[in-house]
């Protein structure tokens, strides 16, 4: 509601488009404080890509460019602890993590590494709008 407020909308859904269109690509912040605001409206993966994207050591954000997201602290401080964990590997919080559920053993599959479940894990607790099911649940839903 923060972004039809800020462009003077009476409908948040013309305000979406309008910041959708209006979002350089490559600033992964804003587009996370988007995401963020509206994330009853994205799956986890989707919202994860963007994270991840943010929270890229090529980059260097400033306070400006991090400005969006104080709406959201405890979004800026999952992004701090993940980009602390991708330079000192070695000190990642996600080696000493004890997760809430065991980790899922699948037969025949790859099993996921912790830093994703770690990552699933602290998404899911941020207190954010529940994200839209995985799209092979809603196919499940749909046949029934």
């Amino acid at each position: 509601m923060r972004f039809a407020v800020k462009y003077s909308m009476d409908d948040e859904q013309d305000a979406i488009v309008r910041v959708i269109i209006c979002l350089p690509s490559d600033s992964g912040t804003t587009q996370l404080a988007f995401m963020a605001e509206f994330s009853g409206h994205f799956r986890k993966s989707v919202f994860k890509r963007v994270f991840v994207q943010a929270c890229s050591t090529d980059r260097r954000p400033s306070g400006h460019d991090l400005q969006p997201l104080m709406a959201f602290p405890n979004l800026v401080a999952l992004m701090m602890q993940y980009r602390e964990g991708i330079i000192e590997p070695n000190q990642a919080i996600w080696d000493d993590w004890v997760p809430v559920q065991p980790l899922p053993r699948r037969r025949g599959s790859v099993s996921t590494s912790r830093e994703v479940l770690w990552l699933d894990e602290q998404l899911d607790s941020l207190g954010l709008a529940p994200f839209l099911p995985p799209v092979r649940l809603i196919h499940r839903c749909i046949a029934r």
